[in-house]
């Protein structure tokens, strides 16, 4: 998919991303053919908070992990907290671009979310 204009579109894509497998690589890929990538991490007291247990793997593992597949321009840890912990993040970035997977959920409140803080966000849902 090509975009009008720039091709350096900043992308965003966010989640635990733990127990990373090809799934989340194919995903990573599909989001950076769209613009450069970046990839925020919820930090694993978050993931606690929300799941009730702790990540697999470290905040530094999966950052780590992530920062090594092709395509991701810059991976860091959400500086935010809750389900919509990428809210912060995308107050600093700027991204024109929010990357989601087809079974992602709750949409309309997300780019809500968005709009409040003033951010000119397209939501891509992953094919």
């Amino acid at each position: 998919m090509e975009w009008p204009g720039s091709s350096a579109k900043k992308v965003l894509v966010s989640g635990c991303f733990d127990l990373l497998h090809s799934g989340h690589v194919e995903f990573f890929q599909e989001a950076a053919t769209l613009g450069e990538l970046y990839v925020r991490i919820g930090t694993s007291d978050n993931v606690q908070a929300l799941k009730g247990r702790a990540p697999m793997y470290s905040d530094e593992e999966r950052l780590f992990m992530v920062r090594q597949i092709k395509g991701v321009h810059n991976a860091a840890l959400s500086v935010g907290s809750g389900r919509f912990d990428f809210v912060e993040d995308a107050k600093e970035l700027r991204p024109d671009i929010y990357f989601v997977n087809d079974d992602a959920s709750q949409l309309e409140e997300r780019m809500s979310l968005f709009e409040k803080a003033g951010l000119d966000v397209r939501i891509v849902v992953a094919p």
